[in-house]
């Protein structure tokens, strides 16, 4: 369990003692207003604090300073989270009792908040940092499920699940004055600073409350839910191996809803299992797409089904996603006890791994709740059909997207 401690107004700090890992794990989460401008500056922002440093200004003063560190590490990456969206930093260093060192452990402290601090912002690091996201962008085209989520996304306008995560075309357009600007909202958002390890955590606090994050900061509203008059179906040619098929679904069930938990455990019933309904009975009884799966967005209230067809069986496969999501009322119980039991492991593993034990904390405070694995499994153990079903029939069908392979039309 992790102790918390608000040092400021919307700025906290989550600890959990721990000599299971040799390394202090530090995660410190931004949370931002979802804008695609604001998701532009924070793409370039995250290339600029990873590659160099006022007190680094080169790649190799960065690589030598962190070997000094007994080789810790960082890296920064950009989450949404329905109405809003997170840029976390990760720091891991050593625990200085492994390598027998009593000072590592400050120098560490020292040169974390110096990376948060004294991030170089000039024209030449500016202009390679958009010129690494522009590339990420085009990537992303050439990733075709990938791509194809995003387009089905962008279809449903004015949503914050429209916008794109990995930053657009329009990040070339981002100046020296917007990366200030926003390097002083990161100074307003709300702040949750996670550490999982051995450090003293009177040290961590005295560090945090003598940095430039030391101030009251703003909230930003997360879990909403996808509202859209259904869609009509829509394609987009592309050369690929495959075609993709997009159905999504409006969940009508946000994040805090008494109904989540139900929802969950039948959308892995219906289409997120090797014995799901929608891989037992469409991939190995008819052999009629390459893999199908079901996944929940549950920030923003949306499932989407994803499928990899030839581009003549598109009304077919969609006709069956349909027939599968009707036949979910008459869903054996032995795969609705599958699906609770995935979820449990779940939960339960995410004790051996840093970031699954974070992930699963901060989600549970954005919903104002405390994180605990085992009253979470009690209350799935003991979900009734009758609620699980209930739960996934409150979804509708709003849109399918197909990204149609040139090379198979």
């Amino acid at each position: 369990m992790f102790q918390t401690q608000q040092i400021r107004q919307n700025f906290n700090f989550h600890t959990k003692y721990s000599t299971q890992f040799k390394d202090n794990t530090f995660v410190f989460r931004f949370l931002f207003p979802m804008t695609q401008h604001n998701i532009n500056c924070a793409q370039v922002y995250s290339e600029l604090l990873d590659d160099r440093s006022i007190n680094a200004p080169t790649k190799q003063a960065m690589l030598r300073w962190m070997d000094e560190l007994y080789d810790a590490s960082f890296g920064s990456y950009v989450t949404t989270y329905g109405q809003s969206f997170v840029l976390s930093v990760v720091f891991k260093g050593i625990e200085g009792s492994i390598v027998n060192d009593s000072e590592q452990n400050q120098r560490f402290l020292s040169w974390m908040m110096m990376i948060l601090g004294g991030v170089l912002v000039n024209k030449e690091t500016l202009k390679e940092a958009k010129t690494n996201v522009l590339q990420n962008v085009k990537r992303e085209q050439e990733q075709h499920v990938k791509y194809a989520l995003a387009l089905s996304a962008a279809r449903y306008e004015n949503t914050s699940y429209a916008l794109k995560v990995d930053g657009d075309e329009t990040v070339t357009k981002i100046t020296l004055e917007d990366i200030h600007s926003f390097k002083d909202l990161l100074k307003e958002v709300a702040c949750d600073v996670y550490h999982i390890g051995q450090f003293d955590e009177s040290i961590i606090l005295e560090e945090l409350k003598k940095s430039f994050l030391h101030q009251d900061k703003m909230s930003s509203p997360t879990f909403t839910m996808l509202k859209s008059e259904p869609l009509e179906r829509h394609s987009v040619q592309k050369f690929s191996p495959q075609t993709v098929l997009v159905k999504t679904y409006a969940t009508n069930v946000d994040y805090k809803d008494p109904r989540y938990l139900a929802y969950r455990v039948a959308a892995i019933a219906f289409g997120s299992l090797p014995t799901s309904l929608l891989f037992t009975n469409i991939r190995e009884k008819n052999s009629l797409c390459y893999f199908i799966h079901a996944s929940v967005i549950a920030f923003d209230g949306v499932m989407n089904v994803v499928t990899g067809i030839e581009s003549d069986k598109v009304d077919i496969v969609s006709a069956m996603i349909d027939e599968q999501f009707a036949a979910m009322k008459d869903i054996e119980d032995s795969l609705i006890e599958q699906a609770k039991q995935m979820m449990i492991h779940s939960l339960v593993s995410s004790d051996d791994d840093v970031m699954s034990m974070i992930n699963l904390h901060y989600s549970s405070r954005l919903k104002d709740e405390e994180f605990n694995i085992e009253l979470i499994t009690k209350k799935i153990n003991e979900l009734k059909r009758e609620q699980i079903l209930e739960a996934i029939q409150s979804s509708e069908c709003i849109g399918e997207f197909v990204l149609l392979g040139e090379n198979n039309v």
